[in-house]
Order: structure tokens, then sequence, then C-alpha cells
């Protein structure tokens, strides 16, 4: 076994939800916060505006029971994607 099976395992073991975000909003997490940055929204503001999108209450119409699950990794989703690009700014400015 080597570490990529190691890592597969605990992926299907795991209790997080993993959703496709470009088949409920149409491009992946990264671009649509990366957009949403660019154009001066916070984190916030971003799931804010992603839990708006159409997509978005199309899924929750459709798989009501997802909701929670939905919302709690999007937030963690955009949070951390924020930070990496906080970082990343940071990074360069020392460069």
């Amino acid at each position: 076994m080597n570490d990529y099976d190691t890592v597969e395992e605990q992926v299907k073991r795991s209790k997080i939800f993993r959703f496709s975000y470009p088949k409920i909003i149409g491009e992946s997490l990264t671009r649509f916060v990366t957009k949403q940055r660019q154009q001066g929204f916070n984190s916030n503001d971003i799931v804010h505006n992603l839990l708006e999108l159409k997509g978005v209450q199309d899924y929750f119409n459709k798989f009501p029971m997802m909701k929670q699950h939905f919302i709690k990794n999007v937030k963690i989703g955009v949070s951390s994607r924020c930070a990496e690009q906080e970082s990343l700014k940071k990074n360069e400015l020392l460069l």
C-alpha cells in the first residue's frame, strides 16, 4: 500500500460531503471566489452571493437534505480560498 492508497481510503471513510461546484454553480469554487474578490467582496459577501445563485437554489430544491452540508462546505471553502489568496498576495509583496 502506498501513500495514495492511504489517502484514498481516508477519503472514502471521511464524513465530509463533497460537492461538484462546476455542476452546481457553473465553475470551480476557486474561480468563483477569485472573481468575487477581484470585485471587492469579502468572504461573508462571497458566501451570500454564492448561496443566492440560481444553480444553488435549484440544488437546494432538488436535494433539500443536503442544504446544511452544502452551506457548511461553502463557508469553509470560501474562507480557506480567501485565506490562501491573502497569503499569496503577502508572499508576492515579500518577493
